[in-house]
């Protein structure tokens, strides 16, 4: 949900006259205190002022330890929002130390398979990511996975932990593309996006962006004949508004255009030029409408390319 900025500074002139009434009313060291400082922190993250959330969620995580107990629930909830600043703010290594602190509380509070839990070894994952370390992040994702798919044993149509699922299985996607290990990279995000396609519907953005990196990893895989149909999926998606007579916004004319362009490439892999040239074609009258010179430079050098291989395939026939 979009919150206007005059929002988020009304709502953070709220909690800091709270903040200044809890703290004369009950001292320094109160769970309204630290559900303030949080709170705060939540809004200043909202509005991109990383710096001073981190602040915040740091004196929540003080306050709520000292009157809470170091190993309360809540102690964990201030820490993940401390180490999603940091990720933020790209210090990596506090961040991974924030979370495996909430990770700790978390499991000690509620459970090695509390749902909670996972959302934690997501994050222990992408700081791993970015450092290299996918030995490390296939670990952690595997780990949320593993909770995630232990809850969904009793709560199927969850879509809170449906969304989230498909969020791990993503994921692991990436990280199985980046090491070549394509056909694995197929299995989990086809499994992510009928998760995603059960809380969204087949329609959704995110739907599609996921569709579109599994057409990719098919392609990579060799998979040409699964890859053209996704692609084909997604462009009957894509084309949705067109055929209930609704203008087609630009943002999805580019989305087209890139995904002719890519099943010609494919169609190119398997010497059917003719195809190839006719997606291509298809590209061009989007992109032109687009009015996208270095894509449409991309799309037609790709086409000079094609019908090349079209007159040299005519010429060794003769």
């Amino acid at each position: 949900m979009q919150i206007k900025n005059e929002d988020l500074e009304r709502s953070l002139e709220l909690f800091e006259v709270l903040l200044v009434y809890f703290k004369g009313e009950h001292g320094e060291l109160h769970h309204t205190v630290g559900s303030c400082l949080h709170n705060i922190g939540v809004v200043l993250l909202r509005s991109q002022d990383y710096e001073r959330a981190l602040l915040s969620f740091e004196q929540a995580v003080r306050v709520r330890k000292g009157s809470m107990g170091r190993d309360h629930a809540d102690v964990a909830v201030s820490l993940v929002k401390v180490g999603i600043t940091q990720l933020l703010l790209r210090t990596f290594d506090e961040a991974l130390c924030s979370f495996r602190d909430a990770l700790s509380i978390r499991r000690h509070a509620l459970g090695h398979l509390h749902p909670s839990t996972a959302r934690i070894y997501n994050n222990i994952g992408c700081v791993h990511v970015e450092f290299k370390e996918l030995r490390q992040a296939r670990r952690a994702f595997e780990s949320a996975l593993d909770v995630q798919r232990s809850t969904l044993c009793d709560e199927p149509d969850n879509e809170q932990l449906l969304f989230g699922t498909a969020t791990t299985l993503c994921n692991l996607g990436y990280l199985y593309s980046s090491r070549g290990a394509h056909e694995k990279a197929c299995l989990v995000l086809k499994e992510a996006a009928g998760f995603q396609q059960r809380v969204f519907g087949p329609l959704h953005s995110t739907v599609l962006s996921i569709l579109d990196s599994l057409a990719d990893s098919y392609g990579k895989s060799g998979d040409n004949l699964n890859a053209l149909q996704t692609y084909k999926t997604i462009v009957a998606g894509l084309e949705g508004d067109e055929r209930i007579g609704q203008v087609l916004s630009s943002r999805k004319k580019r989305a087209i255009a890139i995904v002719f362009y890519k099943m010609s490439r494919i169609f190119k892999k398997q010497n059917d030029h003719e195809s190839a040239l006719r997606f291509l074609r298809n590209s061009v009258s989007y992109v032109k409408e687009l009015g996208a010179p270095q894509l449409l430079d991309k799309v037609e050098d790709e086409m000079n390319q094609v019908k090349q291989q079209l007159h040299k395939s005519t010429f060794d026939w003769v």
